[in-house]
């Protein structure tokens, strides 16, 4: 952070160093090795195929969550300096904005366009998006840089619990 400090950004090698960190924690704390979601440049966790027990699934969060704060500073910073640097507090806004900035979607797109479509959006297949499609890797990258979720039930997944850890298609 000192090096972002000075620079008055931080890099795309830092970012990309954090979360390979946040990788090996997860793997040092006995989870396969796995590819994250890559969503136009930023990273989330991958879709998850829970095979587990309930203890299992609490220790993952608890790993989860001790991981990620070692990293937790670095994200937010990027995934703000990349999907929101306007600081809009409106994530709908911030989004919108960050599809405009990507063109991605004309000038006059607004954050109503989104919210709009969005709530038409059942996660059935159908898209209710104008402009793109909902997995598109701009959009995607441009939600979750902004804290919204993009994981759709036909995702490629991985099994931390009872598989390798690989990607592999859902059944």
């Amino acid at each position: 952070m000192e090096q972002a400090k000075q620079d008055g950004e931080l890099s795309v090698s830092d970012y990309e160093q954090a979360w390979s960190d946040f990788k090996s924690c997860m793997v040092e704390r006995g989870y396969p090795p796995f590819e994250l979601a890559n969503y136009n440049g930023i990273y989330d966790m991958p879709q998850l195929h829970f095979t587990g027990t309930q203890d299992e699934w609490e220790r993952y969060k608890d790993d989860y969550d001790s991981c990620y704060f070692q990293i937790s500073a670095i994200d937010a910073v990027y995934t703000m300096q990349v999907g929101n640097p306007n600081l809009y507090t409106d994530m709908y806004e911030a989004i919108a904005d960050c599809l405009r900035r990507e063109e991605a979607v004309p000038l006059d797109y607004t954050a109503e366009d989104l919210r709009r479509e969005s709530g038409n959006d059942q996660g059935n297949g159908e898209n209710p998006y104008e402009y793109f499609d909902p997995k598109d890797p701009v959009f995607r990258g441009c939600k979750v840089a902004n804290g919204w979720s993009s994981a759709y039930a036909d995702d490629e997944g991985v099994d931390l619990w009872h598989g390798d850890g690989g990607n592999r298609d859902n059944e």
